[in-house]
């Protein structure tokens, strides 16, 4: 499902990421624990296409990223930052507009599966009603959390997802996640993904 060959990036003459390959396959997890400022968050972003590769080849679904095909490769991916980048909106009309999206037009089951999610990552409507500015670092990422499981799409790239949990809320989100089919890459530095899931996902610590 995600296939990455012998990729490179630099900034400004420094490398970030050295001749780095990976694969996932389909409904399998991987999990990038590599320490901060090592290119991870810039893996997510060549994944999506924001950023290209200096040399190497990156994958989804069997087909190379292009500038023709990276929309449609996007509508097969939920992606959480670690910023938690949400629209500056109450956190109802920011779920609003998420489903509007063209691209999730067709997703007939998202609003059952936002009140599911929310419910399981307990956001309550009071939350909703803030604007998202003014909610807690941890209450941003739990409603990132639910909106990113809420498309239901089969590819989810997570970064630092659990950061801002406290430990019971971090171990019910991986135990909630793990069982999902899809495929999963998460970059985290949270051991919980490894103690909770040690079966499932992988450690790559290479020169990413």
């Amino acid at each position: 499902m995600i296939e990455i060959r012998e990729i490179s990036k630099s900034f400004n003459g420094n490398p970030i990421i050295r001749d780095f390959s990976l694969s996932v396959p389909e409904n399998s997890r991987a999990w990038l624990n590599n320490s901060s400022g090592t290119g991870k968050t810039t893996l997510f972003k060549m994944l999506l296409g924001f950023t290209p590769p200096d040399k190497g080849n990156i994958f989804i679904s069997g087909k190379e990223i292009t500038p023709q095909n990276i929309n449609d490769l996007r509508s097969k991916i939920a992606y959480l930052s670690q910023d938690v980048d949400l629209p500056p909106d109450t956190g109802r009309q920011v779920i609003e507009e998420i489903g509007n999206y063209k691209s999730n037009k067709g997703n007939r089951h998202f609003k059952a599966l936002t009140t599911h999610f929310l419910g399981e990552m307990a956001i309550e409507e009071t939350m909703l009603s803030k604007n998202v500015c003014e909610l807690s670092g941890g209450e941003r990422q739990r409603l990132g959390l639910a909106i990113c499981l809420a498309l239901n799409r089969p590819i989810l790239l997570l970064d630092e997802p659990t950061s801002a949990l406290d430990k019971k809320m971090k171990e019910h989100a991986v135990e909630l996640i793990m069982p999902l089919k899809k495929t999963i890459l998460v970059s985290s530095h949270d051991p919980v993904w490894a103690k909770l899931g040690a079966t499932e996902i992988h450690s790559f610590n290479g020169n990413c």
